[in-house]
């Protein structure tokens, strides 16, 4: 006997441009969605935005996404508060962050932290509940939280860690004694961070990964056939 997964709607834009999609949960009414970006066919510098609702089986388009999405993690955006976050390109060229509420399905921005202008990396996530952005320079790796989501004066500097080779760091955790779990993404190893050392110690290596991101693993218990609206499909053999 074999369960079958769900499958959602296909579209044909993937036959002909590459497109991205991230999957999206509703604050208000639990619903779940998926964002789709796809590249307008003879137009390489608009992108159209489509929203599926699971369960409504209908690509809906809201319009084109005027940012640009080379900043964008492989990963996809970062979701907190009923938005999803990533940094972008705005149209005069400067990088923000762009926000996109699921319930309202529409796009805000919002202004990254200070940062130097040796920049070799930016990189967005979630610490401690909060918007965090970790800024990599050639001589440091500074990271800052929102405090008060959606007041650009709450940003706050919440680790700076010296004396590294900062290139392309992803600060996962710390702890309140300023010790820090990072991963490398270029050479994909976990490293760990304790003040007053030099440098940072190796953990563990990922060997067998060509690319890696980490977040924390929320478990839920929310039925993937129930947010579908799907029956699920038996097999005998």
């Amino acid at each position: 006997m074999q369960w079958l997964p769900f499958c959602i709607p296909f579209c044909l834009d993937f036959l002909w441009q590459e497109a991205f999609l991230q999957h999206i949960q509703s604050l208000d009414r639990n619903d779940y969605k998926v964002l789709l970006f796809v590249p307008v066919i003879d137009e390489p510098d608009k992108v159209e935005v489509k929203v599926l609702t699971l369960g409504s089986w209908i690509w809906r388009s809201i319009g084109n996404f005027v940012y640009s999405l080379r900043y964008r993690s492989r990963n996809g955006g970062i979701y907190l508060n009923g938005f999803l976050h990533w940094i972008v390109g705005s149209v005069d060229g400067s990088r923000i962050i762009c926000a996109f509420n699921v319930e309202r399905e529409c796009f805000q921005e919002l202004p990254l932290p200070p940062s130097p202008r040796s920049v070799t990396a930016l990189n967005l996530g979630i610490l401690k509940d909060w918007l965090s952005v970790t800024v990599c320079s050639y001589t440091k790796i500074i990271v800052w939280v929102m405090k008060d989501y959606g007041c650009n004066e709450s940003w706050t500097k919440e680790l700076e860690i010296s004396g590294t080779t900062p290139f392309f760091k992803q600060v996962i955790e710390h702890t309140e004694d300023g010790k820090a779990l990072l991963l490398d993404k270029m050479s994909l190893t976990l490293e760990v961070y304790t003040p007053g050392r030099k440098g940072l110690d190796q953990m563990l290596r990922l060997d067998s990964l060509s690319m890696a991101s980490i977040f924390p693993y929320i478990p839920s218990f929310a039925s993937i056939r129930d947010i579908t609206g799907c029956p699920s499909s038996k097999s005998s053999s």
